[in-house]
Formats: C-alpha cells, structure tokens, sequence
C-alpha cells in the first residue's frame, strides 16, 4: 500500500512540475540587456543592446488576405525570424552582423506567432512587424 501510495505522490508532484515550467513552444526564453518592446494587436517589435535566446511575439490576424510587413537589423551576432500561423511554422528570414532586412510576406486569419531566435549572442538589434 505505501508503494501505490508514493507512486501516486510521485507521479502528482512530477506532472505538477511540468505544468509549472511552461513547455509551450510559445514561451519565450531569453536573456537580455536594454530591451524595449512594443506589441499592439496588430504590430509589435522588439530593440535590445543584447539577447541570447527565443523572444516570441504573438499577433491578431482577423483578415483572410493579410500581409506581415518586417523590418529587421542586428549589429553584431546571427539571428533568425520564423512566423506560425495555425500550426504552420516557416522561416521569415536570417540575418548576420551588420545585415539589415525589409519585406513582407502574406499570411493567413489566425493567430501569428513571430519567433527571434539568437542561438549566440546578439548585440544591437531591431525588429518591427505589422499586420495590414
């Protein structure tokens, strides 16, 4: 009986814990220094002096024909932009130090999810999005 019993307690505290960690692939995981952000319903975007790690931003899509219009810089570092829309993810574009990069692409209703993944450091970034 004490044998059911902890594995009970045991198997409780252990989904206990990965509910408390976030394992969503949404959750952002970054270090970062000097980092100003700005996220509206439809825009959003992100400065820093430095990041290491996965900064996400979540908009609103409530057109069917909408574009995603970005802009991005870093000055020192690799970086590399994905957006999801409905479980899709796909790669918006890459940058290495000093690279800049403007366009946009089209994307369907749905939440957008925009991940800036820096897998080393990155210093001196910017990045803006806006639906339209």
């Amino acid at each position: 009986m004490k044998k059911i019993f902890a594995l009970v307690v045991l198997l409780v505290m252990a989904f206990s814990l990965l509910g408390l960690t976030g394992c969503s692939e949404h959750a952002s995981s970054f270090r970062a220094v000097y980092l100003a952000e700005h996220n509206d319903r439809d825009s959003a975007g992100i400065s820093f002096g430095h990041l290491k790690g996965k900064y996400v931003i979540k908009l609103k899509n409530t057109k069917s024909d909408a574009k995603l219009k970005y802009d991005g810089e870093i000055g020192k570092g690799d970086v590399t932009v994905y957006y999801e829309v409905n479980g899709d993810k796909k790669e918006l574009f890459s940058l290495s130090s000093n690279e800049s990069e403007s366009s946009e692409v089209e994307v369907g209703k749905g939440t957008v999810y925009i991940y800036i993944e820096c897998e080393d450091d990155c210093d001196d970034g910017s990045f803006d999005f806006e639906l339209r």
